[in-house]
């Protein structure tokens, strides 16, 4: 009598959770439409084969570009990479996965890096409803319950007060033709027949076993997409309150700079300190650009929502980062080809090798004639007079280089600007740009800088050159209006001074920075700088790699398939940032191991064998597996520079707090292995995002020049 109770309310509910499962137009490849992802491994697997996806091309289920439905799809990539804190969704125009920054989720934003293959572990990024993520705290969905009960639209009631209602009913209808049928068999039956149909029947009810009709994997999925959805709305009643009640309080520092706070003791949220803190920019926005030596990025924010910054995603296919790798590819002609993960993969294509039948290799003709740039924008001593080389050796004026990849952020911003706000109608007037230079670079620097944008179109009176000190300053400064904790904030109000460690991919740059009284930015002191950043750690492991292989196969490695080695850079990136307490396991391309059979019959296995490490490193399925001791000797030439770089800052006396920015800043092993040396010294603290510190301190420098005073020192350099 349960089940058929169960199947009766099951069958009156059925009807309403048919899924759209229909083919769209407008992408480059076969994309449909669904009203749900799969939640496990075992639909997403099953979903793949109903696509037809392949190893190559794998299954996706993501948000749709305007966060109104769900798309899935047979992606151009077996899997995409994709860094913490991020949510994808499919770019219609580009037929491209984008990034969405998750961090103001209620609940369920990626803490860690993950394939897009396992998406259904974080439901909050494939959940969506009226135009958001369902977690968004900026989600008009997302509000208290008492809101809800006032705005419960007729057919929510309609399910209230008429399916369910008739969900009873009509189970209550379905047993009692079942008992009249009983009955009416029983009345026939002599009754010695009746115990033995009785004892049989609680065995097993033929039938129901009989009748019982076939759940189709669709209609599971579709009534488990319901059950999450009603513990959702209870999670949110839970869990759903006022946002003031955790807002945190005002920086004194900013109120009295705007001459508005006269007494101490004034306190306010955030949201009441938005009103008094206005942009001062006249643009319609504010746009920065990061220019890294192994990796840049670029932002975004509104004028009137200057707090919040958007960050622009860049994707390889299988790859999505907020910073992209600073590689530029050019035509012969010496005419813009591509920047990026785009200039990386068109390049590869370039010089792709191949084998005749005699085992000859042949590559294309013109591929030499082209200019590849990569790992650039060292400014230390350049000059409109200064040549860059590219890695065939052939060279060109740096400022025109540099012009270049000004111009090329400047109409990324724009384009993602007008897609994501305006619909196409903001134009270069509309944007007030500001770019950043190391503070050990000097005035020289910001000269260049200047010149390359002005050759890039941007105007003066738009433009702004900064230190990217002066831009961690003020990040550190103004981060908890984006709703991030205020404890750094809270810091810098107690101190004078405070240190700041900049852990980029070339170098690692110490500066001290002091403090007015009104909490403006006094000071800038010499900054000290050592070449042991994130590229360090990479040589570091393309030793390692030798010591197995032999010296020279990371070079041979790169010659012959540089898409893949590049790929194995990637991957090595992400897990600078894991735990320095598991082993870590690195993907090793087939054609690497291809490319060691050449000097060991047996590939990568014997290379291994004949190691200082066989014993300690595994390999097994193209994976090595290094143990946590022999994946952090990798950093230990980086974490004793930066310890002699804070032990030796002349500047160091008064300062109680360093923290920690760029994109090593990221590291666990890094992070744990300084506190351990510095606890009892300094208090170390690393702000959320630390890798998009100075890119989001410059948007705000735009907005809130006040932050930093105009007298800011910054003298000699080391």
């Amino acid at each position: 009598m349960v089940c058929l109770m169960l199947l009766g309310t099951f069958f009156s509910i059925l009807p309403l959770q048919e899924s759209v499962f229909e083919k769209l137009d407008g992408y480059k490849f076969p994309v449909y439409s669904t009203q749900f992802c799969p939640r496990n491994a075992t639909e997403w697997k099953t979903m793949s084969k109903v696509l037809n996806c392949t190893e190559e091309n794998g299954y996706t289920c993501l948000p749709n570009e305007e966060i109104t439905g769900l798309l899935q799809f047979c992606y151009t990539d077996p899997h995409i990479l994709i860094e913490e804190g991020l949510c994808l969704y499919l770019i219609k125009s580009k037929s491209l996965v984008h990034g969405y920054r998750c961090h103001e989720f209620r609940f369920g934003c990626p803490s860690s890096s993950y394939l897009s293959t396992e998406i259904y572990n974080y439901p909050s990024c494939i959940h969506v409803e009226n135009g958001c993520f369902f977690a968004d705290q900026r989600c008009k969905s997302n509000r208290t319950i008492a809101a809800n009960d006032k705005k419960t639209t007729k057919n929510e009631r309609v399910l209230l007060f008429v399916l369910i209602p008739s969900s009873i009913i009509f189970s209550g209808v379905s047993t009692a033709l079942f008992i009249i049928c009983k009955r009416k068999i029983q009345t026939c039956r002599q009754k010695k027949d009746e115990i033995e149909i009785g004892k049989h029947k609680e065995e097993k009810d033929p039938f129901i076993v009989e009748n019982t009709p076939t759940i189709s994997e669709k209609e599971i999925q579709t009534w488990r997409q319901k059950k999450d959805e009603i513990e959702i709305g209870k999670h949110k009643e839970e869990k759903d309150t006022l946002i003031v009640e955790n807002i945190p309080m005002i920086s004194e520092r900013e109120i009295r700079s705007q001459g508005i706070l006269k007494e101490k003791s004034v306190q306010m949220s955030s949201t009441d300190e938005l009103q008094y803190i206005k942009s001062k920019s006249t643009r319609y926005a504010v746009a920065a650009m990061d220019l890294g030596t192994a990796f840049s990025g670029c932002a975004y924010s509104q004028n009137k929502k200057w707090h919040i910054v958007n960050v622009h995603h860049w994707s390889t296919g299988c790859f999505i980062s907020n910073k992209v790798s600073t590689a530029m590819l050019l035509n012969p002609d010496q005419t813009f080809r591509a920047f990026g993960y785009d200039a990386e993969q068109i390049y590869s294509s370039l010089v792709e090798i191949d084998m005749n039948d005699d085992g000859k290799i042949i590559t294309k003709d013109n591929s030499n004639d082209y200019y590849f740039f990569q790992r650039f924008t060292v400014l230390q001593n350049l000059d409109s007079k200064s040549y860059i080389e590219d890695i065939t050796g052939k060279k060109m004026k740096a400022i025109t280089i540099f012009s270049m990849l000004i111009n090329y952020f400047k109409n990324e911003l724009i384009e993602t600007m007008n897609r994501s706000i305006a619909i196409g109608t903001i134009s270069e007037s509309d944007v007030f740009f500001v770019l950043t230079v190391p503070a050990n670079c000097g005035e020289r620097a910001k000269h260049f800088i200047r010149k390359a944008a002005k050759t890039a179109e941007i105007k003066a009176n738009q433009l702004s050159i900064v230190f990217e000190e002066e831009a961690v300053a003020s990040y550190c400064q103004h981060m908890h209006l984006d709703n991030y904790d205020a404890t750094i904030d809270n810091l810098l109000k107690k101190e004078k001074k405070c240190m700041v460690v900049d852990l980029g991919a070339d170098s690692v740059k110490v500066a001290v920075l002091e403090f007015a009284a009104d909490g403006t930015l006094k000071k800038l002191y010499p900054p000290t700088r050592e070449n042991c950043g994130g590229i360090s750690v990479d040589e570091e492991f393309e030793k390692f790699m030798e010591n197995i292989g032999g010296e020279g196969i990371m070079k041979s490695f790169a010659k012959d398939h540089i898409e893949d080695f590049l790929m194995m850079q990637r991957e090595f990136e992400t897990k600078k940032r894991e735990s320095s307490n598991k082993a870590i396991k690195i993907r090793i391309p087939e054609s690497f191991h291809k490319t060691l059979k050449k000097r060991y019959k047996g590939g990568m296995e014997a290379a291994l064998h004949l190691s200082p490490y066989r014993d300690i490193v595994s390999f097994f399925s193209f994976k090595l597996i290094l143990p946590p001791e022999v994946f952090k000797t990798f950093f230990n030439k980086t974490i004793q520079n930066v310890s002699n770089l804070i032990t030796q800052n002349p500047q160091k006396g008064g300062v109680k707090s360093i923290i920690m920015v760029g994109g090593l800043a990221g590291s666990e092993i890094i992070r744990d292995s300084l506190r351990e040396r510095f606890s009892d010294t300094y208090v170390i603290v690393t702000p959320p995002e630390a890798e998009l510190a100075v890119l989001k301190g410059a948007v705000y420098l735009g907005h809130i020049p006040s932050s930093k005073s105009s007298q800011v020192q910054c003298l000699t350099y080391t």
